[in-house]
């Protein structure tokens, strides 16, 4: 059992309403493909616990939290302190904020199959384009072991953000790089003819292909043919070749206002890999998760939720009817 409970679950975003039936949470998520990392993780963070408190038996959640800011601050010097950091800022003097419409319209493209298109560890991958010596190595994992942060945390998408976020790493010229690349692959999909009209109008009157935007990614609806042309396009392409882009395939059904079950598919043989959720608040996740991804009877277990720093249930009776 983990005493450090909470932190765990921040670290890798699992959900616990109650941290005493963490295992319970833990073997219910897991019945899922998408979280079928999760026991590893767990085990790793498990070995690290018990080898912690052995050595230090007081060691609590305060503890953790900073010795959690502390593996932080190594990483961020080491950034901080790197040719890569110093020519990032150098070559972003210059430059303005590409102006980029923020778009979100699932609703207008239930039952479409829809392809993502985003920049794999984008932070991470605009500092390392500027790492000319290579004094990073040549991944984000490798860095931190080198620099002696634990495996389980340093794998975690949590912990990236963590540094470059509240660490500081360059958070304006890295978002506007970032920007400046997505730019550059939305010009390349126009330009051959992957995405309708022109993405800069009226959320509700696009007639545009195109349903989601933000700063490192975006979503089009396409039609089954176009993947692999759209892969190669932005492959070859010599603005966006060297991008280290990732692509996800799915449909979109609302099951509840405003809250949507995604179908995820393989990208070449279009099999469902899983189903997973986009807008289901946390304080009713088991609930959905029961009922719409794994199909069961709702527990008791899946209805706690906290509501003003108290651990509060929800009444089921007609709870998806009023909902």
């Amino acid at each position: 059992h983990i005493k450090l409970a909470s932190q765990y679950t921040k670290i890798h975003n699992i959900i616990a309403p109650n941290p005493t039936l963490l295992e319970y949470y833990l073997n219910t998520i897991t019945k899922s493909p998408e979280y079928e990392h999760i026991l590893p993780t767990y085990q790793k963070y498990l070995n690290w616990e018990l080898e912690t408190l052995s050595a230090n038996p007081t060691f609590d959640q305060t503890c953790i939290e900073k010795w959690t800011a502390d593996q932080r601050d190594v990483v961020v010097d080491a950034l901080k302190g790197s040719q890569a950091y110093h020519a990032l800022l150098e070559d972003c003097k210059l430059l303005k904020m590409p102006r980029l419409l923020k778009l979100a319209r699932w609703k207008l493209f239930q039952g479409c199959l829809l392809l993502t298109v985003d920049q794999r560890m984008a932070n991470w991958a605009v500092l390392k384009d500027y790492d000319e010596l290579n004094e990073l190595g040549d991944s984000w994992l490798g860095l931190c072991l080198k620099l002696g942060v634990p495996e389980f945390l340093a794998e975690t998408r949590f912990f990236r953000h963590f540094v470059f976020n509240t660490g500081k790493v360059a958070n304006k010229e890295t978002n506007i790089i970032e920007k400046q690349k997505m730019c550059n692959i939305l010009d390349v999909l126009k330009e051959h003819g992957f995405i309708d009209d022109d993405h800069n109008m009226a959320k509700n009157k696009a007639s545009t292909n195109l349903v989601a935007l933000g700063a490192d990614e975006l979503t089009i609806a396409i039609e089954g043919d176009q993947l692999e042309k759209i892969m190669e396009v932005l492959q070859h392409d010599t603005r966006t070749t060297c991008y280290n882009l990732r692509y996800s395939l799915f449909e979109i059904q609302e099951i509840d206002t405003e809250k949507f079950i995604v179908h995820n598919y393989n990208l070449f043989t279009r099999e469902l890999l899983y189903k997973s959720f986009r807008s289901v608040p946390k304080n009713m996740f088991y609930m959905f998760f029961k009922k719409y991804i794994l199909e069961e009877e709702i527990c008791v277990e899946d209805t706690y939720f906290w509501a003003d720093g108290k651990l509060a249930q929800w009444n089921m009776e007609h709870f998806f009817d009023q909902n």
